[in-house]
């Protein structure tokens, strides 16, 4: 089952740690953007929620993409100022057209 386009309704960043060197020559790590795409993002409210949490009670939100190549549990997803670490990532049904990834939204 293919996804339909209408569901992928917001922009979102896949975003990568990297480390700099701060003036002092210490290491900073930052978040670099590696990639923008459209996403579905739901909070995690419904039966499938439900499962969900009750593996990993912090999960927050799953956020369905279109698949891609490379993206890994490392690596994190930010919409607008909201950002998401990775919980979980699913190659639906194995078809290489969508991912579901379970996240936990950072709340500051």
């Amino acid at each position: 089952p293919l996804m339909r386009p209408g569901l992928l309704q917001y922009r979102v960043e896949i975003q990568q740690s990297t480390s700099t060197s701060d003036a002092m020559g210490q290491p900073v790590n930052t978040w670099k953007t590696t990639q923008t795409r459209w996403a579905g993002v739901i909070p995690l409210t419904s039966r499938e929620g439900f499962y969900a949490k009750s593996v990993r009670p912090e999960l927050s939100h799953r956020i369905t993409l279109r698949w891609f190549a490379g993206l890994e549990h490392g690596h994190r997803i930010k919409m607008d100022s909201r950002i998401f670490n990775i919980a979980s990532i699913i190659n639906v049904d194995e078809g290489d057209h969508t991912l579901q990834v379970d996240c936990v939204e950072l709340v500051n």
